[in-house]
């Protein structure tokens, strides 16, 4: 489970790091492409254009496991503190 859980909050690291960039691409009139900044998804869409939903979505998922995560695991953490200090007293 925490493999899995450091698993999500890397791809989390990954999509702030790329809804972030801001890389120009030049327009390519060969296969319709549009001038514009593009993310990785926008590349492995192959979109013609940028789009208005990818990057506030992945800005959005990348918020939610890299802050959720720890803050899970950390309440976890907190409970079987919890648990063992009334075990013992």
């Amino acid at each position: 489970m925490a493999l899995i859980a450091v698993v999500f909050w890397f791809a989390g690291v990954w999509l702030a790091m790329d809804s972030s960039r801001f890389a120009l691409h030049r327009a390519d009139p060969s296969s319709g492409r549009a001038r514009g900044c593009y993310t990785a998804i926008e590349d492995a869409f192959q979109l013609k254009q940028p789009s208005t939903w990818i990057r506030p979505t992945e800005q959005l998922a990348a918020a939610t496991l890299v802050l959720g995560i720890p803050l899970v695991a950390l309440i976890q953490v907190a409970k079987a503190v919890y648990r063992r200090w009334l075990d013992a007293g």
